[in-house]
């Protein structure tokens, strides 16, 4: 992995936050966020798996839902966040860009977070887990779907296709174009570099 790959799968795991650093993630431009205060009640009296309990919904830089500790961002035209879940957190930074993150702590990221410029347009990311994310960040047309809980997929590149179904995960990265990666099992950790590779971990069946 370049010099450039590691420092933009480091910036944005620092930016995302997992666990306690994700309280603290500036993701406050543009979106409604509670304050710290409000999160800290809301942390003491919600019930984390009860549905619309922590729900918020941003399309075109516009927040149209904000309850409880989730969080969602977006920018551009046609982009579309929508996060559920205690910490759940959602970004679709560009035009065409759509992210959606379904659990507790739950990370979906399409083109980037609020703190930083677009990387890309017209990608989909879609995490259903808890403690999982999924990132497409660095070109256009990219489409990660993450099912499972401890995943984190990161993807540096265009027009690929990354299939997640398992646990655990962690890390797994797809850095290039074209490429279709399909992952079925628990506890996979690679990198995966170049363009215009498929390749299938375990038993994914059709």
């Amino acid at each position: 992995m370049g010099t450039t790959a590691i420092g933009r799968v480091g910036a944005v795991a620092v930016m995302l936050g997992v666990g306690a650093a994700l309280a603290a993630t500036p993701w406050a431009a543009g979106v409604a966020a509670a304050s710290p205060n409000e999160l800290h009640a809301n942390a003491r009296s919600d019930n984390p798996r009860q549905p619309d309990q922590n729900r918020a919904i941003s399309t075109n830089g516009v927040v149209h839902v904000q309850k409880g500790t989730a969080q969602a961002f977006s920018s551009g035209q046609g982009s579309t966040a929508i996060a559920d879940g205690f910490n759940a957190r959602a970004s679709a930074n560009g035009d065409g860009n759509h992210a959606q993150a379904d659990g507790l702590s739950a990370v979906a990221v399409a083109g980037g977070v609020s703190t930083e410029s677009s990387t890309g347009v017209n990608n989909r990311v879609f995490v259903k887990g808890d403690n999982s994310s999924g990132t497409a960040v660095g070109g256009n047309g990219n489409k990660v779907d993450v099912n499972g809980d401890g995943n984190s997929i990161f993807v540096q590149g265009g027009s690929n296709d990354v299939t997640v179904k398992g646990d655990n995960n962690n890390p797994f990265n797809v850095l290039g174009d074209a490429n279709t990666v399909k992952i079925c099992g628990n506890g996979n950790q690679q990198t995966i570099t170049g363009n215009g590779q498929k390749t299938t971990i375990g038993k994914c069946g059709r």
